[in-house]
């Protein structure tokens, strides 16, 4: 009973569930918990250490029996030109060494990089599982580029199985049955796993029978829900956080400015109406944004990323930049690939210098280029401020002529619910050693 409270937890707003608040003869029809000690006898084997360790502080004594079977294959070799930073190599010799566990590399510190090691070293097929469509054709392009072998792709409309493939894990997710090729793979990747939901992960993990498993993550956290992506690729096995990146050069030096938004007394009784009244239709706030775009686009001539959360607002954004004559593109949920590899593209040449983009643009998207970030959400940052550190490896990457970036952010002192997610955004620059300035524009 130790063991199964242990491997359990709460999933978030448990307490709003029926079964949780409804009682019989005084009992709850649900405790509110996950338990992850299936049927009293087993539970995924990423759990194995802390089951070992509870043991042994219990004074258990335990034996493993390990009849996985790790194959070894013919290793690929990387171009002359692929130079590794310290910490992807040294994390290659920890996947060897371990063989199952979860990379927590904070954003731009070369995750797909250290993917492609793993792949080139292990020399077996592999699937590559990410969580967004526009990350399909990016990574596989990145993959045969260094590889010079064919890479595979499902998801966004393409079944090419390849010896190693990158896969859409909501393709996936999608079908009723196992795909009889999954059986075929014996490294698997999950891509910013934290992003997968409870139900997908573990049904995806289950159908993907690799023994060498791995997670790729820069805002991990294996409490609660977490203890999932633990049970199905296992413990976090290094950790290489934003400080060591800009300490060591691998990242951008960057300065966050804090636009102060001017005080509307919002008349808002729900944080939906705030929201619309404060963020989208918010002239004022728009208009700033509109100028700061002017400011670093035209006059500064360095690419920008604003990021919107509601179409609605991205649109408005939009219609303000038309206005003062700069050339931008517009994206989101409904824009196709060819749209946004355009859009990427013309950054990266120089031939446009703004995209205005939602949510979709919020991980992964490589754009080296771009070097001022404009916050136009107005967002908490997720929890723990994952989110907002996401966002913010936007414009960390390096690219040749860029020295630094800049991240604008937004004051809101409009109303309450405005002003208290601002306050959290601040307390993820402060706890995550960020220098941030406030400004009046």
């Amino acid at each position: 009973e130790d063991l199964r409270q242990l491997l359990s937890y709460n999933p978030p707003g448990y307490y709003f569930s029926p079964k949780y608040k409804k009682k019989v003869n005084g009992k709850r029809l649900w405790d509110g918990r996950i338990y992850l000690l299936y049927k009293g006898s087993y539970f995924p084997t990423g759990l194995i250490k802390r089951v070992t360790k509870f043991l042994g502080e219990e004074g258990i004594p335990c034996r493993i029996k390990d009849e996985r079977l790790f194959p070894k294959g013919q290793s690929l070799p990387l171009p002359e030109d692929f130079s590794p930073w310290q910490h992807q190599s040294e994390g290659l010799d920890i996947a060897l060494e371990e063989k199952n566990g979860i990379f927590s590399v904070a954003t731009s510190g070369g995750k797909t990089d250290l993917a492609i090691m793993i792949t080139a070293k292990l020399g077996l097929p592999t699937v590559f599982v990410t969580h967004l469509k526009g990350l399909l054709h990016q990574t596989q392009r990145r993959f045969a580029t260094a590889l010079g072998v064919p890479i595979g792709i499902v998801g966004d409309g393409i079944h090419d199985v390849q010896n190693i493939t990158v896969i859409s894990v909501k393709t996936l997710a999608r079908l009723n049955k196992k795909p009889a090729y999954l059986n075929r793979f014996k490294v698997m990747l999950n891509d910013e796993e934290h992003n997968f939901t409870a139900d997908t992960f573990v049904k995806v993990c289950r159908w993907i029978p690799a023994p060498y498993r791995f997670g790729l993550s820069g805002t991990v956290d294996l409490e609660g829900k977490g203890m999932i992506l633990e049970g199905y690729t296992g413990p976090i096995i290094q950790t290489v956080d934003l400080k060591y990146l800009e300490e060591n050069d691998i990242v951008t030096k960057f300065d966050v400015k804090i636009i102060e938004v001017p005080n509307l007394n919002l008349d808002a009784y729900t944080y939906k109406a705030a929201y619309k009244k404060g963020i989208i239709r918010n002239k004022e706030r728009n208009k700033i944004i509109g100028e700061l775009t002017e400011f670093y686009a035209l006059t500064k001539k360095e690419p920008v990323l604003i990021l919107f959360r509601y179409i609605d607002h991205g649109k408005r954004i939009a219609k303000i930049l038309d206005d003062l004559g700069i050339d931008h593109h517009l994206l989101y949920q409904k824009s196709t690939t060819e749209e946004r590899d355009k859009a990427k593209d013309d950054i990266e040449s120089g031939e446009c210098r703004v995209i205005v983009a939602s949510s979709i643009f919020d991980q992964g998207e490589n754009l080296p280029s771009v070097s001022i970030l404009i916050l136009a959400t107005g967002l908490t940052g997720g929890e723990k401020g994952r989110l907002l550190l996401q966002r913010i490896g936007r414009v960390l990457r390096k690219a040749e002529g860029k020295s630094r970036s800049v991240v604008v952010d937004f004051y809101d002192d409009t109303c309450k619910y405005l002003r208290d997610h601002s306050e959290l955004r601040i307390e993820t620059y402060r706890e995550n050693d960020m220098k941030y300035t406030f400004y009046e524009w």
